[in-house]
């Protein structure tokens, strides 16, 4: 049984551009790679137009630059977009996140690899969030986050990066999705 669309898609949580360039200057200067991580994949949906759990299912080895350098490109291992259509998606869904001139001096994306090895997750694993990060450190695998554990960590990363307000805007909304907040000149 089918409902008809009402035209609108429902609320997300959106940043300001000003946040959005909070985020990405961020990463270079934190020292968790935990927090690195998370801020990166919060601009991975908000530029490669991802859900949150997408995001958590980014095949670390496929995350490559292209096109120049002008943007990356990956696969999400597990998404509603590839169980809708599992009959024409092998491996996945594909994803393009284009690198927007004003934040590549920050190099946000740079990194990427490194701190997901830190947290004990494998570039061939088929997820990019951990769930008990320190796990790690112990020799053991960090396991995969859950929906609620990863949107506790970006919460973490946000409010670390002096984003209080937005962490708690974004428990508050509960979203399925991120996006940049239109600009009013």
């Amino acid at each position: 049984h089918k409902q008809a669309s009402k035209g609108k898609p429902a609320n997300g949580f959106l940043y300001s551009p000003l946040q959005v360039k909070i985020i990405a200057t961020s990463i270079g200067k934190l020292t968790e790679p935990l927090h690195r991580t998370m801020l990166r994949l919060e601009l991975f949906k908000i530029f490669g137009l991802l859900r949150n759990d997408d995001a958590r299912w980014i095949h670390p080895a496929s995350v490559q630059l292209e096109h120049g350098g002008r943007a990356l490109i990956g696969m999400c291992t597990k998404s509603k977009g590839s169980e809708r259509t599992a009959g024409r998606l092998l491996n996945g869904m594909p994803f393009r996140i284009p690198l927007i001139a004003s934040l590549n001096e920050t190099g946000w994306w740079k990194g990427y690899l490194t701190d997901l090895h830190l947290l004990g997750i494998d570039p061939n694993d088929d997820h990019s969030v951990p769930l008990h990060w320190a796990a790690v450190k112990h020799g053991l695998k960090p396991g995969v986050a859950t929906v609620s554990a990863c949107m506790s960590h970006l919460r973490a990363a946000l409010r670390v990066a002096g984003l209080a307000a937005a962490a708690e805007q974004e428990a508050a909304h509960r979203s399925t999705c991120s996006g940049l907040a239109p600009t009013t000149r």
